[in-house]
Formats: structure tokens, C-alpha cells, sequence
């Protein structure tokens, strides 16, 4: 059986487009990803002339649609925590 170099990634309903899903469609994107159980643009052409672009002080624009954001109430305690101890209090 042959393998497969650049497999592709279906839509599924289960997985939710970013904010910016569409858009990203529009600017050419290549590869997705999924993170969050969203849709996360990876790359636009060659991801390592993209890396060098953006380490060489380029601007670039990064979806960060998919990001999540957490509501800590109770911040007495927090400065006392570890950041690896956080799962075990969630």
C-alpha cells in the first residue's frame, strides 16, 4: 500500500471553523490543523520561508480564533500555586 505525503483534512461538523476560518480561506491558506477541536490555518506556502519571515522582524498575522480563554475566581490562593499543580485543582 503507498503512503500518502500530504494527506488532506476533511470538514467535519464536530470540529468548528475559527473566527477567522473563512478569511484564512481566502488569503490561500494550505494546511490546517486542529487544536481545541477547531480549525487552526498552519500554513500558507512553505511553512520554513514562513518561520524565517517571521523571525527576521517580518509582520505577520496569526489566527488566534482558536485559543481559549479561563475565569480564575478565587485569586488568594493562585500566587500560592504551582503552574504544574493547576490540573489537580481543576
Amino acid at each position: 500500500m503507498a503512503v500518502e505525503d500530504n494527506p488532506g483534512i476533511l470538514l467535519y461538523t464536530r470540529i468548528r471553523k475559527s473566527p477567522y476560518f473563512h478569511a484564512s480561506r481566502q488569503h490561500g491558506v494550505r494546511r490546517y490543523s486542529v487544536y481545541n477541536h477547531t480549525y487552526h490555518p498552519r500554513h500558507y506556502g512553505d511553512p520554513v520561508r514562513e518561520y524565517l519571515g517571521a523571525a527576521g522582524g517580518r509582520d505577520d498575522v496569526w489566527d488566534v480564533g482558536v485559543e481559549r480563554q479561563i475565569v480564575a475566581r478565587h485569586l488568594s490562593w493562585l500566587p500560592n500555586v504551582a503552574p504544574d499543580e493547576y490540573g489537580q485543582i481543576v
